[in-house]
C-alpha cells in the first residue's frame, strides 16, 4: 500500500492531464469531423491595422477607434476567498464593443442565438468615456465588472444534465491590475459577493479580452459513445437549435505545452509530478509537453499554460482540473490541476488521510 500511495501525484497529475488531451488518438469517426457551422468564422471581423486594439494611459484604457469593428473574446477566471479557495475557469463570452456618444458599450454577442439572419445581444456593462479623438477611445475601468457568469468553461462527457447557469453579482470593485499583453487586455479585479442569505464574502477576478481569430484549431466533434476522454463545449446550430458537443483539446501543433508547478510543494512530490507530465512525451513518442521553473502559489494560471497547485490539505478528498476553452472551437487556452497533499498522505502510515484506502500493489 505504501508504494501505491506514494505515486499517487503522479497517478492524479496524469489523471488531471487526461481531462485536457492533447495526445494525438485515433477516436471513433463521429469525434474526428469538422463541427458544421459551429467555427468562429461567423463571428470574426479582420483584424485592422497593426497595432494593439489597447493601450493603457495611466489607470485608463484606451481602445483603437477601429475596434469597435472587431469581436472579442472575454475570458473570466474566478478564486472565492473561502477557506479552501481554487481556480475557476468561466465560460468565455463573444463580447464587442458599441459607442454612441460619450457612452461605450460592451455587448454579449451570443452564439448560442437559435436564428441564422440575426442574433441577440446582451448588454454586459457601459463605459462614459473621459475622451476621444480620431483614433482612441479613453474610459475608466474603476466600476469593474459586476455580474459574472457562473457556468463552467466545459462540461463533462459523464455528467447526465449540466447544472443551469447562475450569475454571481460583485460589489465594492478594487481595480488590483490592469495589464495589456501583446494584443490582450488582463483586468484583474476583487469585488464584494452580493448573496440574498448568504455570509458576506469576496471574490478575486481576473479578465482577459483578446481579439477574436480564426487562424486557430479547427473544431472537433466529440464522440458522446465512448464516454471517457474527453471534456466537452457545447454550441447551438444557427438555424437548427440543435446541440453540437466539441472535444476539448490542446493546439498540439504549439508543442511543448508549458506546465509550471506551484512552489511549495516538497522535492519528492515536484519529482513525481514531473514524471507523470513528461510521462505524455514518451506516449507520443515527440515533445508533447515540457516543465517550466516554479510559479507564486498565489498566483492564477498564466495564459497558454497549465499550473500544477499543489495545496497542504490533508483532509482534501479530492483533486481536481480546470481549463479555459475557446467557446467556438474546444481549444484548451490554459489549465489548472489543483492536487490536494491528501493523495500523498493515503495509506502511509501515521498519516493524516480520513479515509482508508483497500490495498492495491
Amino acid at each position: 500500500m505504501g508504494r501505491f500511495a506514494r505515486r499517487w501525484p503522479l497517478i492524479w497529475t496524469s489523471l488531471a492531464l487526461l481531462a485536457c488531451p492533447a495526445l494525438p488518438t485515433a477516436p471513433a469517426e463521429s469525434s474526428t469531423r469538422l463541427a458544421p457551422a459551429t467555427d468562429a468564422a461567423p463571428f470574426a471581423a479582420p483584424i485592422q491595422g497593426d497595432g494593439a486594439p489597447f493601450s493603457l494611459d495611466g489607470s485608463q484604457v484606451r481602445l483603437r477607434r477601429s475596434a469597435l469593428a472587431q469581436t472579442f473574446l472575454l475570458h473570466p477566471a474566478i478564486m472565492l476567498a473561502s477557506p479552501a479557495p481554487n481556480t475557476r475557469f468561466l465560460k468565455s463570452q463573444v463580447v464587442r464593443f458599441e459607442c454612441q456618444g460619450n457612452k461605450l458599450a460592451l455587448f454579449d454577442v451570443n452564439p448560442e442565438a437559435i436564428y441564422a439572419s440575426y442574433g441577440s445581444q446582451k448588454l454586459l456593462r457601459t463605459f462614459t468615456l473621459t475622451h476621444q479623438d480620431a483614433d482612441h477611445l479613453t474610459f475608466d475601468w474603476e466600476d469593474g465588472h459586476a455580474d459574472v457568469l457562473l457556468e463552467e468553461a466545459f462540461s463533462d462527457s459523464l455528467s447526465a444534465a449540466a447544472m443551469p447557469a447562475a450569475s454571481l453579482l460583485l460589489s465594492d470593485p478594487f481595480i488590483k491590475n490592469l495589464t495589456v499583453r501583446g494584443d490582450a487586455l488582463e483586468i484583474e479585479q476583487v469585488g464584494v459577493v452580493r448573496p440574498e442569505t448568504q455570509v458576506r464574502f469576496s471574490a478575486h477576478l481576473v479578465l482577459r479580452l483578446t481579439p477574436l481569430r480564426v487562424d486557430g484549431l479547427p473544431p472537433r466533434l466529440s464522440s458522446r459513445q465512448m464516454g471517457v476522454g474527453y471534456l466537452e463545449t457545447e454550441r447551438v446550430r444557427p438555424g437548427d437549435g440543435r446541440k453540437d458537443y466539441l472535444a476539448v483539446r490542446w493546439d498540439t501543433r504549439r508543442a511543448p505545452i508549458p506546465f509550471v508547478i506551484a512552489r511549495g510543494a516538497p522535492p519528492h512530490i515536484v519529482a513525481a509530478i514531473r514524471e507523470g507530465i513528461e510521462y505524455w512525451n514518451q506516449a507520443a513518442q515527440r515533445p508533447l509537453v515540457r516543465v517550466e521553473g516554479e510559479l507564486d502559489p498565489r498566483a492564477l494560471p498564466p495564459w497558454g499554460q497549465v499550473m500544477i497547485r499543489w495545496v497542504p490539505f490533508t483532509r482534501a478528498g479530492l483533486a481536481f482540473a480546470t481549463v479555459q476553452v475557446h467557446p467556438l472551437t474546444g481549444e484548451a487556452l490554459a489549465g489548472e490541476v489543483y492536487l490536494p497533499s491528501f493523495w500523498a498522505d493515503l495509506g502511509v502510515e501515521g498519516g493524516a488521510a480520513a479515509t482508508p484506502m483497500p490495498a492495491v500493489e
